[in-house]
């Protein structure tokens, strides 16, 4: 699941409510998010998703060192 801008930011209703609708449709086979991190700033919705979480790609904490190491 990604969209255009941090797909977390929704409210944890609407998220709890888009994840049933996908699982339920039943027309993938694997699910994943896409975050910038934000997902990891809150528990509930952490926890809503932590099945769907695949890979992180993230280096460091620090974000210039991030930035630095993806160019």
């Amino acid at each position: 699941m990604s969209g255009n801008g941090e797909t977390s930011l929704y409210d944890l209703k609407k998220l709890e409510e888009i994840k049933t609708i996908v699982e339920n449709s039943k027309i993938f086979k694997d699910y994943r998010i896409q975050t910038s991190g934000n997902l990891f700033c809150e528990q509930e919705k952490l926890n809503l998703f932590s099945g769907w979480l695949k890979e992180i790609t993230v280096v460091s904490s620090n974000a210039l060192e991030d930035k630095k190491f993806f160019g």
